[in-house]
Order: C-alpha cells, then structure tokens, then sequence
C-alpha cells in the first residue's frame, strides 16, 4: 500500500509529519489546478461550439499557423545548437 511506503521511507525522519502536510497542501495544490484547466478547457470548447463558423475557420487557421510557426522555431533552434556544437 503507499501508506505503508510512504510510512517506512520517512518513519525515522524527525520532521516527518510536517513533511507529509505540505505534500498534502501540494496534492491539493495540483488538484484544484487540474480542475482549474479542466474546467477552463470546457468553457473554451463550448464557446467554439457556439461561434459562427466562419469564427471558427479563423480561429483554426490561427491555431494552425501558430503550431507551425512553434514547430519551425524548434526546429530552427535545433539546427542553430547542431551547427554551434
């Protein structure tokens, strides 16, 4: 069980308990944040749905440009850390 793992690995650790606690505020944390984008990505999806779709052509020509301007920087950047190496 990962109690048990958790319990061996810090049982002789003198601060222990306040470790486990700020892993729990940590895990909390992360939790409320996945929530966060999740329900950040639903709302974005659902306003897509309801635009035009010539809005929505637009918005995917966007995003299609930007991936390929991300994608031809990186490999631009590779080719600059091939060429300096």
């Amino acid at each position: 069980m990962l109690s048990d793992k958790l319990y061996y690995e810090v049982q002789d650790e003198d601060l222990a308990l306040q470790a486990m606690q700020v892993a729990e505020e940590k895990l909390n944390i992360k939790k409320v944040k996945q929530k966060e984008m999740i329900k950040n990505k639903e709302t974005f999806l659902k306003q897509v749905a309801l635009m035009p779709e010539l809005s929505r052509n637009k918005l995917s020509l966007v995003l299609h440009y930007t991936l390929q301007l991300i994608f031809l920087t990186k490999q631009n950047l590779l080719k600059i850390l091939v060429t300096t190496i």
